[in-house]
């Protein structure tokens, strides 16, 4: 088929009319693709609220209180 495309204009037409619309997904193929792509955002937010409840509600890593983002260097 390569080979006809390529040495016979007609061929390489009627390919691109007829085949190869038929070998690209439709829009609404695509779209339904989308709506089932992972991110990963869930994944992140997850992680970073075990973390978070790891450390413990309102605690610093040395046990004093503080608010969750303060950390002493």
């Amino acid at each position: 088929m390569r080979e006809c495309v390529r040495k016979n204009p007609e061929f390489r037409l009627d390919f691109y009319k007829t085949v190869w619309p038929k070998l690209l997904p439709s829009k609404s193929q695509m779209e339904a693709a989308e709506r089932f792509k992972d991110t990963g955002h869930e994944s992140l937010r997850e992680l970073i609220d075990l973390v978070a409840d790891s450390l413990g509600e309102g605690a610093a890593p040395d046990g004093t209180e503080g608010s969750p983002g303060e950390f002493e260097v």
